[in-house]
């Protein structure tokens, strides 16, 4: 796990860890919160994959607390029965989202991951690797630059491998914090980068698989999607950085917004 803010960490997932580490798990933590040591999360996964000794390893954010002892024994059901390349609890199956996030299913039961299935892309919030698949397929630093879909490009290129990929269901919630900051203007700027990171990332992941169709959580990547990110964190936060922070962060709390998104990433994924 790499920590940018030692507080979120703290608060959320670090609990969890220390109860898995209590019955037997490795913990190795990457704290990246003073110096800035890595650039990007694939970096920080090689390094942390690196240090630890286990014949799995799991890759999870800061900011996602675990259902308890439950989800430990499922993944480890898992892994123990299944030959993969990568799993993870949320992420797409064809033009479908999938989430064992119980923050997302509060809204969106429908999209409960009910048993083990082959999939085609997955989120990072969560994920696991068995260590001989990343020695010899480590992360690629060079093509995911930032803190973004790194386990997207990991998805992708195990498809093209022949590697399965899966998605489990595992219990937790991921809570989408984002980088902490002293105040509400530094709060936009530093929401405006992370998400000017993201389009940097999918600008990287597409460059890499030219011609594919990249299917994200966020939607499908391509001109609409990241004009739109850029439009809205970039363009407005930089005018305004507090104004569309409060604008932005109203509209995306509200029903209205979480609809559309629904909408808008149906016609996406379904054209």
């Amino acid at each position: 796990m790499c920590v940018s803010d030692p507080a979120i960490a703290e608060q959320y997932v670090l609990p969890g860890l220390r109860e898995a580490e209590r019955a037997g798990a490795e913990l190795v933590v990457l704290d990246n919160s003073a110096n800035r040591r890595y650039t990007s999360i694939a970096a920080a996964y090689n390094d942390g994959a690196e240090r630890s000794h286990g014949r799995f390893l799991v890759f999870v954010h800061q900011d996602v607390r675990f259902a308890g002892p439950e989800t430990y024994a499922a993944l480890e059901r898992f892994v123990s029965t299944t030959r993969f390349g990568v799993a993870g609890p949320s992420g797409i199956v064809g033009t479908r989202l999938y989430y064992s996030d119980t923050e997302v299913l509060r809204t969106d039961p429908g999209l409960a991951v009910t048993e083990p299935i082959r999939a085609d892309l997955l989120d990072e919030a969560l994920f696991v690797v068995e260590r001989n698949v990343w020695e010899r397929e480590p992360f690629r630093p060079a093509v995911t630059r930032g803190f973004h879909l790194c386990a997207a490009e990991y998805s992708l290129r195990m498809v093209t491998s022949g590697e399965a990929v899966y998605l489990v269901p595992l219990a937790f919630a991921h809570f989408n914090l984002g980088p902490a900051a002293r105040n509400e203007s530094e709060t936009a700027v530093r929401k405006r980068r992370h998400v000017l990171n993201w389009v940097t990332s999918a600008l990287d992941l597409q460059r890499r698989y030219p011609g594919r169709r990249i299917v994200t959580p966020q939607g499908v990547i391509g001109p609409r999607l990241l004009f739109g990110y850029a439009l809205f964190y970039g363009i407005c936060g930089a005018v305004a950085p507090r104004l569309s922070l409060r604008v932005i962060d109203g509209f995306t709390n509200s029903g209205t917004y979480h609809g559309l998104n629904r909408f808008l990433k149906g016609l996406q994924y379904h054209r």
